[in-house]
């Protein structure tokens, strides 16, 4: 069975589809997220410059930014004062449900315009954003004859310019509540702290003197409006008594107890005639009952008593008759008067009227005057506005924050897009999809501490990269027979990472697993291995080649080294190596190594820009492809399959190195 067809078995037996080693699953869940983690990592650089950038751009801004001083001044609005008289019964059940829109009514008022127009000139503010130079007094035009079309242009021009810093007031003037009370706050921003602080101040001071001011004056229209209705009121009942006392001297009308004394003689007089009447019934009735009841007609007791009860009703008749005389020379007296006294009567309840309504004018007069200086909102200055110590904007804080919030989406983004871009294989899977063959293991980068993989076999066994090294040899275990001693490592290009796998390979199969290794460093270009084992020998394979040394003679053992080396010529010919790397004689040689050797390790040139590599597939029995996880492309593995065709058949998996 070939490489080809062992390596397949293996993979299918062990269950791994993607390639064989400590690989990740990368369909689970939570790799999406390490993945995400490592291609940020791989684009570190370029987050860390977009971050540095943008923090840049925000430092210019703040250099360049004009530095703004806001001051703040606090006041009270209180609409649950005590209320007294009429304002209590009319608002008492009103002001809790008004507390928004009336705060909401006084910040518009306090940045009404007739309000900033009187601070504008109280603390003499400009509007300076379109300011222009003075003249020189030389360049400086005479001054031209006044005239009315130029006061009306000057005044325009005032105007404009008024207009201009209310604008600019109102711009940098921020009212606001503080958050769910009563409190407002009265912010102004300028780049002069003094007077952002003088801004402020004045806000306040001619809002609570024009709220003074507006309350005087409605009391004094209110109190003007009633006293020339009281005067009038006056006029009126002095006009009316005057009628009243004419029209009763005209027509002997004199008034007793609210009615004339034509009326209560008519009302007396009707009284008494009742009673008169009442008494000449009762006379009557004794007198029947007298005449019915005497039996004795003759007797001197009862004429006399007859005789009485006769007078007594004679004299209560005639002064019946007396009466109902005089009551009806009376109703014909006042029948005749009745037009003067309807006309006296509703010109007494006119008269009266008016006195009602000059009684409450009055007492609203003095109602007002008391509650003159009484106000429904009771508002107060909590704190003034101080000279402010630092700027307001920009805020060095937030700009910095936003910076380097930006520049960190900027360069993740930016690392997302290259990363989603990039063909550079990254992961296990990857490699699979591309070159069709196992991922063996992933090896991280060694960090400065241990990059020394001879003393990580020996120190450190279940490192990751120890752990690799295994999984590599484990697998040429399996896949390979007795007869293929022969293993080449090989990259897309020089710097991948194959020579310290060769290395690490090699030693751990001589020291571990006792195999008698051989390592040939076929790398005439960089000989890292000769260097870093055999600087000072003095054979390398180009005298085996040119037949001045055996196979065997060409070999070392470096100390603390378990395996053999055969070192590559000095690049004093540089293409005399190359020829020889691709000549018969050096096959030649390394089937000789690989006939007294139990493994062979090949480290070789980067094979995209070195034509002997190619040549070295050949001899070799099995392939190890050493991939580098920062620099690899798959357009790279397409152009080594097209360069070197007998790959595809002796590759047997891939090492994924410098992994994230």
């Amino acid at each position: 069975m070939g490489p080809k067809n062992k390596r397949a078995a293996l993979a299918e037996a062990m269950g791994m589809p993607a390639g064989f080693g400590p690989d990740m699953n990368y369909q689970r869940p939570f790799m999406d997220v390490r993945e995400l983690i490592s291609s940020l990592w791989r684009e570190r650089n370029h987050v860390m410059a977009a971050v540095a950038a943008a923090l840049i751009l925000a430092a210019l801004y703040l250099l360049i930014t004009p530095k703004t001083y806001t001051a703040t001044a606090q006041i009270l609005i209180d609409i649950n004062r005590p209320l007294t008289g009429e304002a209590q019964s009319m608002n008492s059940d009103t002001t809790r449900f008004m507390m928004g829109p009336v705060i909401d009514s006084q910040v518009e008022i306090m940045r009404a315009s007739r309000i900033l127009r009187r601070v504008i000139e109280k603390i003499d503010y400009q509007h300076q954003d379109d300011a222009v130079a003075p003249e020189t007094p030389a360049e400086a035009p005479k001054a031209p004859a006044v005239t009315a079309a130029g006061n009306a242009a000057d005044a325009a021009e005032r105007e404009d310019a008024m207009l201009a810093s209310v604008a600019k007031f109102q711009q940098n003037l921020d009212v606001r509540r503080k958050g769910l009370t009563l409190i407002l706050l009265i912010q102004f921003s300028d780049r002069d702290p003094e007077i952002a602080a003088r801004g402020a101040n004045a806000v306040v001071e001619e809002y609570l003197a024009d709220r003074e001011r507006t309350e005087q004056q409605a009391s004094k229209r209110a109190i003007a409006t009633l006293s020339a209705r009281i005067a009038q009121a006056r006029k009126d009942i002095t006009d009316g008594e005057t009628r009243l006392q004419k029209l009763s001297n005209d027509n002997n009308l004199v008034s007793a107890g609210g009615a004339t004394l034509d009326e209560r003689e008519v009302a007396e007089t009707s009284s008494q005639l009742t009673i008169a009447r009442a008494e000449e019934t009762r006379l009557l009735a004794d007198l029947q009952q007298w005449e019915a009841q005497s039996k004795d007609t003759t007797g001197i007791t009862t004429i006399g008593k007859l005789g009485d009860a006769r007078r007594n009703h004679e004299v209560a008749r005639n002064q019946v008759e007396l009466l109902e005389a005089k009551f009806n020379v009376l109703k014909q007296a006042f029948a005749a008067k009745s037009t003067v006294m309807n006309t006296y009567t509703e010109l007494q309840k006119e008269t009266q009227t008016t006195r009602d309504n000059y009684l409450a004018m009055v007492a609203r007069v003095k109602q007002l005057e008391m509650e003159r200086n009484y106000s429904m909102l009771d508002i107060q200055m909590l704190d003034s506005a101080g000279v402010p110590q630092g700027p307001s904007s920009p805020n060095f804080p937030l700009v910095l924050a936003g910076g380097l919030l930006a520049g960190l989406g900027i360069g993740v983004t930016f690392a997302l897009i290259r990363n989603h871009i990039s063909t550079v294989l990254r992961t296990p899977s990857q490699v699979q999809g591309s070159l069709g063959v196992p991922h063996i293991a992933s090896l991280r980068q060694l960090s400065s501490k241990n990059s020394d993989p001879f003393t990580l076999l020996g120190t450190h066994p279940n490192s990751q990269f120890v752990q690799g090294i295994l999984l590599i040899h484990r697998f040429l275990a399996e896949i390979r027979s007795s007869g293929q001693r022969v293993i080449a490592v090989i990259s897309v290009n020089d710097g991948d990472g194959k020579s310290t796998i060769a290395s690490a390979l090699a030693q751990y199969a001589a020291a571990i697993t006792h195999q008698k290794t051989a390592l040939i460093d076929c790398d005439t270009h960089q000989r890292t291995l000769s260097s870093r084992f055999a600087p000072d020998s003095p054979h390398s394979f180009a005298q085996v080649i040119d037949g001045s040394l055996t196979p065997a003679g060409a070999l070392i053992d470096p100390p603390s080294c378990a395996f053999s080396i055969c070192t590559a010529p000095r690049e004093e010919n540089t293409l005399g190596n190359i020829e020889m790397l691709m000549s018969q004689a050096m096959t030649k040689f390394v089937k000789a190594i690989g006939r007294e050797y139990d493994l062979v390790i090949l480290d070789t040139a980067g094979l995209l820009k070195n034509v002997e590599t190619r040549a070295l597939i050949g001899m070799a029995d099995i392939v190890i492809m050493v991939v580098d996880a920062r620099t690899t492309t798959v357009e790279d593995v397409a152009a080594i399959k097209d360069l070197a065709p007998d790959l595809e058949n002796k590759l047997a998996g891939v090492v994924l190195n410098h992994v994230s």
